[in-house]
This record gives structure tokens, sequence and C-alpha cells, in this order.
């Protein structure tokens, strides 16, 4: 076990002018008691007219402590060619260079221990590795084989530890050359994925996994820029438990701009990921993992998209993707930086038409990184794409300059426990946070507190005009935790933030020039706002590289459940 190293005082994370730091206690999740009661009979309900007293009076609950709390979560595998053909000479192949997979994962706090188990047929006799918690942390990288890989956790019951890892595929040339990553996450049965397409140059592979121990039948839906596709294949996939399928989307719905892709499960819940890389004639132009975001409401948020400088109208820069699946409306699209909200020309509302896929484009802002979120009429769908140009390579003109993109997930927090990321391996970082009421939905007033800022036609910034808003109030939302890869406590920092208001952190800024291993947000009770967040990583080995890692944070720990006798139990409902 490493002990703590003690954390260099920082001034607070989004406030302005000088601050004196201070420190903020932490709100440990809150336990709660889950009572589970079992069915009596509806009968029972009208008394004894109907039903001789006694006859269906329910037992004494009995408490059952909870020795342990398990939890499952799936890391995508390695990203892979569509078409991996094959030549006499690695040099003039699609992947001269070999793409380099890695595993991390970070245990926070001594109660906590995880295993890695390989999906696959031969899952069960394949290698098994044991992360074993520590006080703070502890971590470890491990070598990730050619398919997904299932994390299993368990915590002591009422412990607040807790585990998170990631995974990533880094590739310096050839048709995948680019950095993917996705934080492994918990498996559903209802899954959207917005982002990949499949025009000349694009693939998109949907990769579907079952880390249960039951069979999963999986259901797809599709929509495109024309409205909800008609595919030319199969759309319902059995899933075998421990195992995973795949198949191109380019074959279901080819020639698509932009899609978006509904998985829905029964008998086992799965995880859904689509691998989406973009190839412009022999110029890599991006891959990434498109994981699933929030299901359909009227409000959505996606934090973290890092716009490039550009111009009004520029192609292939950054753009948010919409779909309303059932109904058309109006959708408003705020975007939020550091000093207020930027004014998003011509594109600020958007009419969307049902079951069509729409994509917004944020050229034309000034480069930074932003907190998008857009407020609809009906509910929708949302998520983001961004673009990084890398450089080009004087001994290979015919390739051109190469472009990495990211696809950012939308993303409300739903619980109170401490969030994480782990920090891919050999990348840097950079923590984008926005301050959000916590009852956000589409009526709520967001615009009118945050001030607006006005760029000048050239892009250059111009000072920001409050208006009406009146200056912002920064409160204490919370903690910004950055571990090593020994996992030690390398530093932190508190977070202030008014009401919409987004700040980005290079995590290296925390960590006193040591190596980072994973980042971690630790909300203050009772805060006025939560706090949304993402993790961007850029290769150092790959110029231009860049992806994005949504957080994790633990289901609510528990220290018994009342179990009573039904005498219902098996019998069919209705």
């Amino acid at each position: 076990m490493t002990a703590a190293r003690p954390s260099t005082p920082r001034r607070a994370i989004g406030s302005t002018g000088s601050r004196r730091d201070r420190r903020r206690s932490v709100a440990r999740a809150v336990v709660v008691s889950l009572v589970v009661v079992g069915a009596t009979g509806a009968l029972a309900a009208y008394g004894d007219d109907l039903v001789p007293s006694g006859t269906l009076a329910a037992p004494a609950g009995e408490a059952v402590a909870i020795e342990a709390r398990s939890t499952v979560a799936v890391c995508p595998g390695p990203v892979v060619l569509a078409d991996p053909g094959s030549t006499a000479d690695a040099e003039f192949g699609s992947t001269p260079d070999e793409t380099l997979t890695s595993l991390q994962v970070a245990a926070f706090g001594a109660a906590t221990t995880s295993v890695l188990v390989p999906l696959g047929p031969d899952a069960g006799s394949g290698e098994q590795r044991t992360v074993q918690g520590s006080d703070p942390s502890a971590y470890a990288v491990a070598d990730q084989g050619p398919r997904s890989e299932v994390l299993r956790s368990t915590t002591a019951a009422g412990d607040t530890s807790d585990a998170a890892a990631s995974t990533s595929s880094a590739t310096a040339s050839g048709d995948l050359r680019g950095l993917a990553a996705a934080s492994c996450a918990a498996p559903g049965v209802d899954q959207w994925l917005v982002g990949g397409g499949t025009e000349l140059g694009s693939s998109t592979r949907l990769v579907l996994s079952n880390p249960s121990r039951t069979p999963a039948t999986v259901t797809i839906s599709l929509w495109g820029p024309s409205g909800a596709l008609d595919p030319a294949g199969p759309t319902t996939y059995l899933v075998p438990p421990g195992e995973e399928v795949s198949t191109l989307v380019e074959g279901l719905a080819a020639q698509q701009r932009g899609l978006v892709v509904r998985a829905t499960s029964a008998g086992a819940l799965v995880t859904a990921t689509l691998q989406h890389s973009v190839l412009e004639g022999l110029t890599a132009r991006g891959v990434d993992l498109v994981v699933p975001g929030d299901a359909p409401a009227t409000a959505q948020v996606v934090t973290g998209v890092s716009v490039e400088a550009s111009e009004i109208g520029d192609p292939d820069v950054a753009s948010v993707r919409l779909l309303a699946p059932d109904e058309g409306g109006t959708a408003t699209l705020l975007v939020l930086g550091e000093d207020g909200q930027r004014v998003l020309r011509g594109a600020q509302t958007t009419e969307l038409v049902a079951g069509t896929v729409t994509d917004v484009s944020l050229s034309g802002l000034p480069a930074g990184s932003y907190s998008v979120v857009v407020q609809a009429e009906v509910p929708v769908v949302a998520g983001a794409v961004a673009t990084s140009t890398g450089e080009a390579d004087d001994d290979e003109p015919l390739l051109g300059t190469p472009v990495d993109r990211t696809w950012v997930a939308s993303h409300r927090t739903t619980s109170t426990a401490p969030s994480s990321a782990v920090l891919p391996e050999g990348t840097q970082g950079t923590v984008t946070l926005v301050a959000l009421p916590a009852d956000l939905d589409g009526t709520t007033d967001l615009a009118g507190p945050v001030p607006i800022v006005y760029d000048e036609e050239s892009g250059e910034d111009a000072e920001s005009a409050e208006d009406s808003a009146g200056p912002w109030a920064p409160a204490a939302l919370g903690t910004l935790e950055v571990y090593g890869t020994d996992g030690t406590l390398l530093g932190s920092s508190p977070v202030e933030l008014a009401t919409g208001q987004t700040t980005s952190v290079e995590i290296e800024s925390l960590s006193d020039d040591e190596q980072v291993g994973a980042v971690r947000f630790v909300p203050t009770a009772g805060a006025p706002s939560t706090v949304e967040w993402s993790l961007t990583a850029r290769a150092d080995a790959i110029s231009g590289s860049i992806t994005t890692l949504q957080p994790t944070a633990p289901p609510a720990a528990q220290d018994a459940l009342v179990v009573r006798r039904s005498q219902t139990v098996g019998l069919p409902n209705g």
C-alpha cells in the first residue's frame, strides 16, 4: 500500500482573479437501503369480504446483510480495419505501424478488488488479471487482447471504494492513424449511439458485448439524414453469454453521412460501441469509439468539445449531431465557455424533423474547449464530433496532412458519488468541467443568467458583454483530484464555477510533472449546481491525436435489504 503524498495547494479551478486556497469537505456516497417487498396478491387489498383473514398475511421481513457490492464494466476492444486485406510488403499495407493497445485500471480504496476477464469463446480459459485496491488508489496497465474485456469489481458492503478503467488504441501511421479510447462502462438494455457514418471513405463497425451468463437478443434501429433507415441486412442479433458479435454498419445502410444507432437487448445486459474511421484517399482523417449517450430528453449536455480555429462554413470541423426520434420540434444550442456563452451564428436555433439526423457545425468559434447544452421542445439525443489537425510527413507527401477525430457522448450526472476517469497510457490529458442546474430540462432558463461573449467576424475574442445577466457568482462545487501511476495522490484543487460556466484544466498542472494515471472529481454536499465533466487525451507520439473519455461513478452503496416470503413468487402475472 502506497501512502498518499501531500497535495500542493492550488488556486480554485474556474475562479477568476486571486483566491485564497481552501480545503473543502467531501460528501461521501449516501448509504441507502433497498426494501424488496414480495407480492401478496391483488385480492388481499380488498379485505375480509373477498379473502379470509390471514390467508395471505405477509410474514415479517428479515434483514439480510449484504457482504459485498459487485459491479461489472465492459472495456471495448481494439479498433480494427473494415477490410484488413493482405500484402506481401508491410510498408505498403493499410497499417505499416502496429496499433498499440492498452487497458488501464485504477482502484480507489483498499476494499476494492477488480478482476479482468477477456470476452470470447475461450473466455473461461483466458487469463484473469487481478488488481487489488489500495489507499488512496492502485493503478495497473494490462495488455489487451483482440476482443473486449470485462472488469468485475467487488467492494466491501457500505464502503465507498470503487474502480474505474479505460481502454485505448494508438496507431502512428496508416488508415487507422490516431488515438481511440473509451472508459469501461456498465452494460444496459437500451443504448443510443450518436456518431459515425458510412459515406465514401468512412467505416463504422457496431460491436455488441455480452458479459452476462445468459444469451442476449439485441435489436438495432438506424437513423440517417433522410430519416429512419430500412437496413439491408439483419437487425436482430443473438449474442451468446460471455461473447461479442460485430457487424459493419455500411453493410446495413450505405452512404449515410450521419448515423444514430439504437441497441435494445432482451435476456441479458449488453454494451454497444461503434468503431468509426475516416479515410480521404491516402490521408487518414481520424478514428475513434462512439459510446452510448443519454436517452432522449428535452435537455442534453455534451462536455469537452474541442474546437480548432476556423472560419464560418469550413468543412470537417467540430459539429453537434441531433436526432428527435419521435416528433419534430425546435432545439436551441448554448455553447458555454470560460467567459460565458458564445453566439453560434445562424445555428443557435435549429428546426428538427422527426426521425432525421441533423448536424450543426461549430465552425467560426474561437479555438477552445466548450460545453454544448441542447434544449428542445421534444425529447432528443445528442453527441458531438471534434477534429484535430496533425503535422504532415515531409517524407510522405502523398499522405497529406493527417487529421484525428473524437466523438463526445452526451452525459448527465445521476449520482452524488465521486466520478473517475483513467488516462490512457502515453497520453496527456485535459479536464473540461461545466456547472449546470440539477433540474435542467428544455424549459430551464439557462441562457438568461449567463453572460454573452461577442466575437468579431475575424474570429478574435472581443470584450465580454454581460448585458442583463449581471456578474457571475462562482460557488464551491467540489474537488478535482489527480492520481499518479504509482497510486499516490499527486495534487488536488477546489472547483469553483458559476452556473453555466465551463473551464478546462491541464491535469499535468496538478501533478508536479509526475506521470498521471487517473482523475477523480469529488462533489461537495449541497452544492447549488451539478458538475458535468470529461477527459480529453492526446498521445505524445502522434501529432494531432485526440480522444475523449466520459467519467464513471459507482452505484449507491447499501448495507442490507429486507426479504419477505411471498406465496405468489413464480406465478404468472395477469
